[in-house]
Parts: structure tokens; sequence; C-alpha cells
């Protein structure tokens, strides 16, 4: 079972040091024990991992829209320059 001693106060702490907070509701719970991790659907590492996949999809569409962003303004900014 995941944790905190401050559960409660974890939204103060990303409002004051100005991160996001990415939260998931575990539906499993500790059923792989070993030393060594196996997968099971219902086990709450897979709670865990299925919200690190979210993450990574949210910070993809992040980097592209900087990406484009970025392109978009040195673009104008080439155009506008050669007339």
């Amino acid at each position: 079972m995941y944790q905190s001693v401050g559960h409660h106060a974890i939204d103060m702490y990303a409002e004051a040091m100005g991160l996001p907070l990415y939260r998931r509701t575990i539906t499993g719970s500790a059923l792989v024990t070993d030393k060594h991790y196996r997968k099971h659907p219902d086990d709450e590492v897979e709670d865990l991992f299925l919200l690190l996949e979210d993450i990574q999809v949210l910070l993809m569409l992040y980097i592209c829209h900087l990406s484009e962003a970025v392109f978009e303004c040195t673009f104008q900014f080439t155009v506008w320059s050669l007339m």
C-alpha cells in the first residue's frame, strides 16, 4: 500500500513549489510482495504504472505543443526578417 504521513498536505506542497500534482485512484492491493515483481492486473503497482503512462502522454503533448510554438515563432521571425 502506498502511504504518506502528510498525504493531506500534498496539494499544498505542490502549490508551494509550483509543480503539477498527478493523482489516480488505487484500485488494486498489495498482491505481489516478492523480492522481484511480476505483473499482476490486480496489484497496486499496476495502478501506479497507469498513472505514469498518463503523465508520459501529457508530457509528450506539452513538449509537442512547445515545439510547435518554437517552430512557429522561428518561422515568423525568419519570414519577417526576409521582407
